[in-house]
């Protein structure tokens, strides 16, 4: 069975990239709480502590996470700048996908949520099975499936 496509290319390409942030937006969105600065200056590189900050960021204000090579240049200067850093210290090759996860697993769990699991699953399987009859489009399908959660 071919795989449904849900978003355009010029839609899936807005989805994988961070927002694009107001001088105010990105003072409010990188202004970070003692417990998340002192934690990014513990790591090791100045590729993660700018990645981590800049992850944090943007699950701030998206509550998502975004590959590195999107992220924004404007905010990558302002996040190094912050840290006493060059904008040229953030390679986002260096900030390597094992360290992205660990980061990422560190984010949600700052900000109160908790991951995804089989119970999780199983609310979702059940409310997908009950509406699957009623919903005809992608979109329907995924403002469902968010009354179950």
């Amino acid at each position: 069975m071919p795989r449904m496509n849900i978003l355009d290319k010029n839609s899936l390409l807005a989805f994988q990239t961070p927002p694009e942030l107001s001088p105010l937006e990105r003072k409010v969105c990188f202004n970070f709480p003692n417990q998340v600065l002192e934690f990014a200056k513990e790591l090791r590189t100045p590729s993660n502590q700018i990645g981590f900050l800049l992850s944090w960021g943007y699950f701030k204000f998206s509550k998502r996470f975004y590959d590195p090579q999107y992220f924004n240049d404007l905010d990558i200067r302002y996040v190094a700048n912050y840290l006493g850093y060059n904008e040229t210290a953030f390679r986002p090759k260096s900030y390597v996908k094992r360290t992205q996860q660990e980061h990422q697993l560190k984010i949600i769990k700052l900000f109160g949520f908790q991951r995804f699991d089989n119970s999780y699953q199983k609310k979702l399987d059940l409310g997908n099975n009950e509406s699957s009859g009623q919903i005809r489009n992608g979109v329907g399908i995924f403002e469902g499936l968010g009354a179950f959660s």
